[in-house]
């Protein structure tokens, strides 16, 4: 049987909404209507005992877990640029040179001078124009 994350994560807000309403003695929610009229209530004030930020202590969690991969995936996606932005020879400088006809971009202005053929798809160079980035 299939199930998503999203629908996991609906059944799990669900079984938390009705916990919580068994616990103050209210008629548990049965629809995602329902669990959002719960929340909006307790987010406003009315709030269970123990409660009183608005959120469980699972959603902070739950929250915190989101921030945390979100985190993590901007800093590869930084590292990801970072390296594009490096010469794909010497992996020391920026790239800087752009090889005509094939127009890749791939080599540091020390390295570019070395090359007859591009480094990418070995098309003979015709010239090679210095570039900067901005």
């Amino acid at each position: 049987m299939f199930f998503s994350w999203f629908s996991w994560e609906n059944n799990f807000k669900l079984l938390q909404a009705e916990a919580a309403s068994l616990a103050a003695n209210e008629v548990p929610p049965t629809t995602h209507q329902d669990m959002t009229a719960v929340k909006k209530k307790q987010k406003s004030g009315g709030s269970s005992p123990g409660q009183e930020s608005g959120y469980s202590s699972l959603e902070l969690e739950y929250e915190n877990e989101e921030e945390t991969k979100e985190q993590s995936h901007l800093q590869r996606e930084n590292q990801r640029l970072r390296e594009e932005k490096l010469c794909k020879i010497c992996a020391d400088c920026e790239v800087g040179v752009v090889f005509v006809p094939c127009g890749h971009f791939a080599t540091c202005v020390n390295c570019a001078p070395s090359f007859s053929e591009c480094p990418v798809c070995r098309t003979k160079i015709q010239s090679a124009v210095r570039t900067f980035l901005s």
